[in-house]
């Protein structure tokens, strides 16, 4: 139960909208980024990243954790 609320709370320097996304009172964003599904952006739930990298948690877990995005993209570019 509950809807699904989408606020704006920016733009980024590539113009993207960044959003946060609600399901009644559960913030989707927060909950990836504590199950290791998903990056923090900045400094947005970076508590949650930590302990999930502490706890290996998601693609944490892997055998060769995710490379950060803005790591790939200096590297790929």
């Amino acid at each position: 139960p509950g809807d699904l609320v989408v606020s704006l709370v920016g733009v980024d320097h590539y113009n993207r909208l960044l959003v946060k996304v609600f399901k009644g009172s559960t913030d989707i964003g927060r909950l990836m980024v504590e199950d290791g599904m998903a990056f923090s952006y900045k400094d947005d739930y970076r508590l949650e990243e930590d302990a999930s990298k502490k706890n290996k948690t998601g693609f944490w877990g892997f055998y060769s954790p995710p490379i950060e995005p803005y790591k790939w993209r200096k590297k790929y570019k």
